[in-house]
């Protein structure tokens, strides 16, 4: 499979909404992933701190390509959390691998995240 075939793969069975945002979980998207390729491999970066507020990391390995994102860690709302515990600091890094997946492979790129109001 290929970039161009994934990014028109129909997402619409797995969108999920939380409020008025849409969203694939990353549980589906990291299973559409692995169906499509599976020797994929990610490697979560250390969390940065700024002040009271983080950012997590990661880099995603498919297709051959090496792919970097980052995000902060958000409340739902997309507000930064003030001193994150563990459980948003996981949260936030299986967003970010979502949005890793969305932009390495396509998997719900165009129909979840083309506006920059996205879920993550």
């Amino acid at each position: 499979m290929d970039y161009k075939k994934l990014r028109t793969m129909d997402v619409s069975p797995y969108i999920e909404q939380k409020g008025r945002l849409n969203y694939i979980s990353w549980a589906n998207s990291l299973d559409l992933l692995l169906q499509n390729d599976p020797m994929a491999t990610w490697e979560f970066h250390d969390v940065i701190y700024y002040a009271e507020t983080a950012m997590v990391g990661v880099t995603l390995n498919t297709f051959g390509k090496h792919i970097e994102m980052q995000l902060p860690v958000l409340t739902n709302n997309n507000q930064p959390i003030k001193n994150p515990n563990a459980f948003d600091i996981n949260r936030a890094q299986m967003r970010c691998l979502t949005k890793a997946i969305a932009a390495g492979t396509g998997i719900g790129l165009m129909q979840l995240y083309a506006d920059e109001g996205l879920p993550l």
